[in-house]
């Protein structure tokens, strides 16, 4: 069992507050006609191909949504359906030489494939999006040609909201980081350290859409590592696991 510790990124001494056993970080503002959801702003903007779709959501500080629970794909699916015209809602997941990968990662965590779907038969099938208009298959995601739908797409983009103020990592009961377990496979971005430093990484992580937690590794050769992961511990729990190195884990 681990006790969740809230420390302020913003402080030269990190301070902890004791939390319960999930971790919450404080509310951030987002931008004018984003909505907050889930602890993330939300934007949902007409699109032509899954190409142009991903370039606007960059463009705008974010990344284009690849829900990662029930949740989260129904309110996506839902503020597109409340959209005039539009009855299909970009995903970032593709399929390349065969292997469908969703921001940049193996398929492991939530998916809401339509039955039969993705279809290994049409080779066009590179890219997913999922309905929102209403019918039995309301939500569920399809294998689409990246090109497209035109005229009747949309994309939810997804950004991290403005002045962040705190992250929380893992303790033991003795109230100490566990440096034994980190998640792994949902490394988005890795870079050495300095030295190890929290708040480096910290800041690094809350400045890229794609992260919800990140390590510290520490090898026996002195170098530090920041790892910077596109999911957390609870949407993954099979990875996270014990490390060969010392290893932190935290999350926003």
């Amino acid at each position: 069992m681990y006790i969740a510790a809230a420390l302020s990124i913003c402080s030269a001494v990190v301070l902890a507050t004791w939390a319960s056993e999930t971790c919450h970080s404080e509310a951030g503002c987002c931008p004018r006609g984003w909505e907050p959801w889930g602890g993330s702003c939300y934007l949902i903007i007409k699109s032509g191909n899954w190409d142009d779709a991903w370039s606007a959501c960059l463009a705008m500080g974010g990344v284009m949504a690849a829900p990662r629970s029930q949740e989260e794909n129904n309110f996506v699916a839902d503020k597109a359906h409340g959209m005039t015209g539009i009855h299909w809602l970009w995903v970032a997941c593709t399929n390349t030489r065969g292997t469908w990968r969703c921001g940049g990662q193996d398929m492991g965590g939530f998916v809401n494939w339509r039955p039969g779907q993705p279809s290994g038969g049409v080779r066009e099938q590179h890219c997913a999006a999922l309905t929102s208009w209403a019918y039995d298959n309301y939500g569920k995601w399809h294998g689409v040609r990246c090109n497209n739908m035109y005229r009747r797409t949309a994309a939810a983009c997804v950004r991290r909201p403005s002045q962040p103020r705190q992250f929380c990592l893992f303790t033991g009961r003795d109230g100490r980081p566990v440096e034994s377990r980190c998640l792994h496979g949902h490394v988005v971005r890795e870079y050495p350290l300095a030295s190890a430093t929290v708040g480096l990484c910290g800041r690094a992580c809350y400045n890229d859409p794609r992260c919800f937690s990140f390590n510290i590794k520490k090898y026996h050769n002195g170098e530090t590592i920041c790892q910077l992961n596109n999911a957390t511990s609870s949407d993954d729990p099979v990875k996270f696991q014990d490390s060969g190195s010392a290893c932190t884990y935290f999350e926003i």
